[in-house]
């Protein structure tokens, strides 16, 4: 309960944005304490001046509790949404063999990649081809650096909501990689698909502890600040879950639920002691809106799980 007490307890100081690069320094000295992701994540949020940095704290810790021994001293992206969105049959990018003894290349072409313009490794979902058995596309991840010959990365526009964090299509034209970078396990179910629920629960306690700090910072009472804890300890238990599992997905929907009822009822106070943090705030957290449709979908699949 380290982190909770410090975020709870602290002098409120939020660090300002400037570049990705400079908010990349100050995050690390500021979670260099934490001794996992979820503590990473809640204090980047605390330490966030708006929800932009504290997403991006949020995206980096679920990462890395996704794929252990990710680098430390920079970003890594999550390179899976192609065209027709990130499901198996919309992966056109592919892994094939190389010439080469134990080499292979990756083509094809990613579209909103998270930080990739900021990022020091790329973790590219890419086909390997259909399973003789099952004749099902095999996915795989593959590490690949951004400076490997082939590719190419091109910032898209900023979004209207967290304009900070910013998105490219990167493609990748024969990029060679070795057989050590292609990570052990299905492309899809063991990385593609926990990593919407991982990311959910670190993302969701990045944006909570920012909001402890809102909270601290606009006097909002102690009554949201305990709300905010509990939500906060219980993702922090959640965490640990097998994110596939239906019990997760459905505790997570109800933390994500009662967060949204704390937020209306903290709404007019917020609005009116600091209504410029306010309006950036209600214009950020639409972020939270481009999945609703995937959490209630997990949400209704889990329930269905549960009843067979």
């Amino acid at each position: 309960m380290d982190v909770l007490r410090e975020i709870l307890t602290v002098p409120v100081e939020a660090a300002p944005w400037t570049t990705v690069d400079a908010f990349w320094q100050r995050h690390r000295s500021i979670v260099c304490t934490a001794t996992n992701g979820i503590d990473a994540a809640m204090l980047g949020g605390f330490y966030s001046e708006t929800l932009a940095p504290a997403f991006a704290c949020g995206y980096h810790a679920a990462l890395r509790a996704l794929v252990p021994g990710l680098p430390t001293d920079g970003f890594t992206s999550l390179c899976a949404t192609e065209q027709g969105g990130a499901h198996p049959r919309s992966i056109r990018t592919r892994l094939d063999r190389a010439a080469a003894p134990g080499t292979y290349t990756v083509t094809g072409e990613k579209r909103w990649v998270t930080l990739s313009p900021h990022a020091r490794l790329l973790l590219v979902v890419a086909n390997a081809g259909d399973d003789p058995k099952t004749k099902r596309s095999q996915l795989r991840v593959v590490r690949v650096s951004p400076k490997a010959v082939g590719v190419r990365i091109v910032p898209m526009p900023a979004l209207s909501f967290v304009p900070e964090i910013p998105h490219a299509e990167v493609s990748f034209d024969a990029v060679v990689v070795s057989e050590a970078d292609i990570l052990p396990g299905d492309g899809y179910e063991d990385y593609v698909k926990p990593f919407r629920t991982v990311e959910d629960i670190h993302v969701h306690a990045a944006a909570l502890g920012y909001l402890v700090r809102v909270c601290r910072a606009c006097d909002l009472g102690r009554p949201a600040l305990e709300r905010f804890v509990h939500l906060l300890a219980s993702l922090r238990s959640l965490a640990a879950a097998d994110p596939k599992d239906p019990i997760t997905h459905l505790a997570l929907a109800g933390i994500l639920a009662d967060s949204g009822s704390i937020l209306r009822d903290i709404d007019a106070a917020f609005a009116q002691a600091a209504p410029k943090e306010y309006a950036r705030f209600s214009a950020d957290k639409r972020i939270f809106d481009v999945a609703s449709r995937v959490r209630r979908e997990r949400t209704t699949k889990a329930w269905e799980r549960l009843s067979r």
